[in-house]
């Protein structure tokens, strides 16, 4: 199905190159991003209005520097197939716990709780 519909978007558009060639690659990405279209959600939570209480925000921070590096780095490392799902799955999230997500987790629902506290105020 995904297949047809982009080559019915390619020959509606006038496109005879194949976006399955690596020529076409940027091509194919576009085509592929039509298949969202309608499907945007109606509200973007505005994490912009979260606060941190001063006596958590270096500790947030430096949380959230080393998970993101983690979940990063290990992405990759299960995309390229250096990493297996079933077999290293368990100490991948050994290793975030480690990196402390409870406390990050913790802190974050802290701050989103504040925020609906907030909104429903004003």
């Amino acid at each position: 199905m995904h297949n047809i519909i982009i080559q019915q978007n390619l020959e509606i558009h006038g496109c005879r190159s194949s976006i399955y060639k690596q020529e076409g690659f940027e091509r194919h990405l576009q085509e592929a991003t039509y298949l969202y279209e309608g499907m945007e959600p109606n509200q973007v939570f505005p994490y912009w209005s979260v606060w941190f209480e001063e006596l958590v925000q270096e500790e947030v921070t430096t949380l959230e520097t080393n998970i993101k590096a983690n979940v990063e780095q290990n992405a990759v490392r299960f995309i390229v197939g250096e990493l297996d799902f079933d077999t290293d799955w368990d100490s991948y999230v050994t290793g975030l716990e480690s990196l402390g997500i409870d406390r990050y987790v913790e802190i974050m629902q802290k701050a989103y709780d504040q925020y609906l506290v907030n909104v429903n105020v004003n």
